[in-house]
């Protein structure tokens, strides 16, 4: 098979997988918000892509997922999360599994809750329209609304990170990108 269509095939198969572990394999947590277990197939997408097919893919199936199930207004906010938490990963090497991956997880991990939590301020800001600079005491409430997401986000960002490992873990013992580089 030609490596250009092998490349998009494989991109197109991780945007589906990060779409259905996002969209269907999620657990309800606070503020209407869920944990899913998405985002560990984008990081393992940008472990096994070369740049920019890897954040492409996990931009891709994170929109969809928000497109499809309702949270349409987090769609151009998760593109740019998403885009930016697989950014930091590259194909590199033949593990996926290793202390720099493990790393770069955290880091990850990181931007996705702040991410998160600007997105926030900014959803809820312009829900609010003309009346959210009425009052000092309902900005305030912009903001302590925006803190009520931090922890379903950290869990959110600990339940990646162990899933990562797990994944890249078996993908490494089967040799998965030994097996794709063919």
């Amino acid at each position: 098979m030609n490596k250009k269509i092998k490349k998009i095939v494989l991109c197109s198969l991780f945007s589906a997988l990060t779409f259905l572990f996002t969209a269907y394999l999620k657990i309800p947590a606070s503020m209407g918000q869920y944990i899913h277990a998405g985002d560990a197939i984008i990081l393992i997408s940008s472990c096994i892509l070369p740049f920019p097919l890897g954040p492409i893919a996990g931009l891709i199936g994170g929109s969809l997922a928000d497109l499809l199930t309702g949270y349409a207004y987090w769609a151009p906010f998760t593109a740019i999360i998403k885009f930016s938490i697989a950014s930091i990963f590259s194909n590199k090497g033949s593990n996926i599994f290793n202390l720099n991956n493990i790393l770069k997880s955290l880091l990850s991990g990181l931007i996705s809750i702040t991410g998160y939590y600007l997105a926030t301020l900014i959803i809820i800001y312009f829900s609010l329209g003309e009346y959210g600079t009425e009052s000092k005491s309902l900005t305030n409430l912009i903001y302590i609304a925006a803190i009520d997401s931090l922890p379903a986000n950290l869990l959110q960002a600990l339940v990646t990170i162990a899933f990562f490992c797990i994944l890249a873990k078996a993908l490494d013992k089967i040799e998965i990108k030994k097996h794709l580089e063919r």
